[in-house]
């Protein structure tokens, strides 16, 4: 998984296929999910839905790893947890996670409406009928005290493991600017000159990286499996799961 020609260990290239097979997997489970009926509130549509966002971030992993953008990948991947927490959730409290999805769009609209009365818009000035709608707006929205999703409270309630934790190293490691992300672009060359790179990562950490998201999207994909009772594909999963024991540990 290099788009220049470098050694790669047995491990890490048994770790690569079985990433590309469980992404095989998962396009055959999301082809069949698609064909779920049901409200926007029901949970098998809920968790098709973050099904193929899962999808979708863990083939976009698997890009940025094949091109070297170790920093990218974990980034995506750090989204793929999130997804992974979510869909655990959903799976263990399906009505508290859709109050709370609710309760997110409001916090997020509501936080748009404050940024345009702040001026803070892209575009021409708010007339004072749109201002006057806008506040009428974040009002109501006061009322109902909207909060954003709050990821470490829902991997407390849901079967996740160490996720969360792997969420918040990931914050800081790539997701955020912080010392650890910007560093990945500085080479230690001992000396008072910066020396800057483009931080294209060695196959060992963007195997390591791989490793993760490879965890995290099988659990989307279990807790999808089991929502809608899809116990062939459950059946397949298990039998990746296997093999995945059956490789050491790479570390992040």
């Amino acid at each position: 998984m290099a788009s220049e020609d470098v050694a790669v260990t047995p491990d890490q290239a048994a770790l690569a296929a079985l990433a590309y097979d469980l992404r095989d997997i998962a396009v055959r489970i999301a082809e069949r999910a698609m064909r779920t009926d049901g409200g926007p509130e029901d949970p098998a549509v809920l968790s098709t839905l973050l099904l193929l966002r899962g999808l979708n971030q863990f083939e976009g992993v698997l890009l940025l790893a094949d091109h070297g953008l170790g920093g990218e990948a974990r980034t995506l991947t750090r989204g793929l947890v999130e997804t992974a927490i979510c869909i655990a959730y959903l799976h263990t409290r399906p009505d508290d996670f859709v109050t709370r999805l609710k309760a997110d769009d409001d916090a997020s609209r509501r936080g748009q409406a404050h940024a345009l009365l702040a001026g803070r818009n892209l575009g021409a000035a708010l007339s004072d009928a749109d201002q006057r709608d806008l506040r009428d707006f974040v009002a109501r929205l006061k009322a109902d005290a909207p909060r954003f999703l709050d990821i470490a409270d829902m991997a407390q309630d849901a079967p996740t493991g160490s996720l969360y934790l792997l969420y918040r190293i990931l914050s800081g490691d790539a997701a955020h600017v912080s010392l650890a992300s910007l560093g990945r672009h500085l080479k230690p060359a001992g000396e008072s000159e910066a020396a800057f790179i483009t931080a294209r990562d060695d196959v060992a950490n963007i195997h390591a990286t791989l490793d993760y998201a490879f965890r995290s999207f099988i659990a989307v994909c279990v807790a999808h499996t089991t929502i809608v009772g899809d116990r062939q594909h459950n059946r397949d999963l298990a039998e990746l799961e296997h093999r995945m024991r059956e490789l050491p540990r790479l570390e992040l």
